[in-house]
């Protein structure tokens, strides 16, 4: 399930380099002595390989750049999807409990939230999908890392490997991984810094064939590795299921 966070910012200021700020505020939602130690501390795994089973997008609104600094102003919203219910649960019961988040120790006001899920569908169907927070795909040796762009062969393997990794690693009910691009319909190349790496990624628009469960795990978790640190969330370009609170 997603949710969609509705803020005000008079002036919000973080670096370009905002997304650990976000996987900071994300991980203070949760209980590290109760069920969110879990997740904090922990997640899923599969052989040598985590995964929180969460993502969260880019920041939206109005905002300004100067200086290697973004600001934001007036309404900003930001979407999270969580897999786990449970912890979907424990990041929804902090945002109605709190009038305010910090971004890098600036309070910003909570002012609505809305619940989000994708519509359930049968069998294959071939659908657009646009990205929310930029898809990184990569193949790593000796600590050298190799990405892959959306044209490349290996792209569209390598993504449905990890959406395979993660049904594994959750113990997913799926019979059947359906994952294939069909076409490229947009493509933009960003160098994305998250602690100490860059990670070449891209912000596209997809034309995919999948059925329901594959694209569920996809809506929930992104179409990407290091979605925990806000990597790969997408949309389906006409899907609008909400409820406002």
């Amino acid at each position: 399930m997603r949710l969609k966070i509705k803020m005000k910012a008079d002036k919000l200021v973080l670096p370009l380099t905002y997304k650990s700020i976000i996987q900071g505020v994300i991980y203070n939602m949760m209980d590290k002595q109760g069920e969110g130690s879990f997740y904090h501390d922990h997640g899923y795994k599969n052989h040598e390989k985590t995964y929180k089973m969460f993502v969260f997008s880019d920041i939206y609104g109005k905002y300004n750049v100067e200086d290697k600094q973004i600001t934001f102003f007036d309404d900003i919203k930001l979407y999270i999807s969580v897999l786990d219910k449970k912890l979907f649960k424990i990041i929804y019961d902090f945002l109605l409990n709190n009038e305010y988040l910090f971004f890098n120790n600036q309070k910003v006001k909570l002012i609505g939230i809305d619940i989000m899920d994708l519509s359930h569908f049968s069998g294959n169907q071939t659908i657009t999908i646009k990205t929310l927070s930029p898809i990184v795909t990569y193949t790593s040796k000796d600590k050298y890392f190799k990405y892959y762009s959306p044209e490349d062969e290996k792209y569209e393997q390598l993504l449905k490997d990890n959406i395979i990794h993660k049904m594994i690693a959750y113990n997913y009910p799926v019979k059947l991984c359906c994952f294939e691009i069909n076409k490229i319909n947009y493509q933009k190349k960003k160098l994305v810094h998250f602690k100490n790496t860059f990670y070449e990624a891209y912000q596209c628009e997809l034309v995919i064939t999948t059925n329901y469960d594959t694209l569920k795990i996809i809506y929930d978790t992104g179409l990407s590795a290091k979605g925990s640190c806000g990597f790969g969330m997408i949309e389906r370009k006409d899907e609008k299921n909400i409820l406002s609170l």
